[in-house]
Order: structure tokens, then sequence, then C-alpha cells
């Protein structure tokens, strides 16, 4: 099972949001930044206003878990930042996964070799 690396500082975050790219989407927000580093990393910033300790939770396993299955999907070298808005609170783990899966595409970060799918 394929362990995900994370952003774990502050100004790791910021750097991504500062100069990163963001592709907005109603359940979450995609901040990339190209990197020169062997494998892509993941950061995830939930809100209290998303809901209470357990729903933020439980959206964070979520993306975590999708990240998780499409690290081979996507291009080495970049920094992902995930803002988690509130309507993410309502969404299964289908929706979050064709959502990660269209602005990922988007970004530009997944691969031309794997075609995004429509259900898991």
């Amino acid at each position: 099972m394929a362990s995900l690396e994370t952003l774990r500082r502050n100004w790791e975050f910021q750097q991504v949001f500062r100069v990163g790219k963001s592709i907005p989407g109603r359940e979450i927000v995609l901040y990339g930044l190209r990197t020169k580093r062997k494998r892509a990393r993941f950061g995830f910033s939930i809100s209290k206003k998303v809901g209470c300790a357990v729903v933020r939770n439980r959206i964070r396993r979520r993306l975590r878990e999708i990240c998780r299955l499409h690290l081979s999907d996507l291009r080495v070298g970049w920094d992902l930042v995930m803002v988690v808005r509130s309507e993410a609170a309502g969404r299964d783990f289908q929706a979050l996964h064709t959502a990660f899966q269209h602005q990922a595409q988007r970004l530009g970060c997944w691969s031309e070799q794997t075609q995004p799918t429509s259900a898991l």
C-alpha cells in the first residue's frame, strides 16, 4: 500500500498558495505547484465552517484515500493543496472522487497515459 507524502509546514502551504495555480470547484479548490521532487505531495485545509470535527475528519480521510488511489495517475513533482468548501460536507466519496479527477486534469498534473475513470 502506497503512502502519501504530505505538506506539513506553514511555509510549504504558503508557497503553493502564493506561487501555484488554483482550480476552483464546488466541493474543493485545488492548488498546485510544480516542483523537482520525485513524488507528488499533498496538503489538506479544512475550515471549522465545513462542520464539526467528525465531519472534517471524514472528509480528510476520504480525500487522503482518493489521493492514495491516484498516486500512479498523477505526474511526479507536484505539491497539491486541497481547500475544502462547505459543500463537500454533504457529498459522498464518489462525488469527491470525481471532483478531484476533473480538477487535477484541468490543473495539468494528471498523467496523459491514464484517463480519469467515471466510477470505481
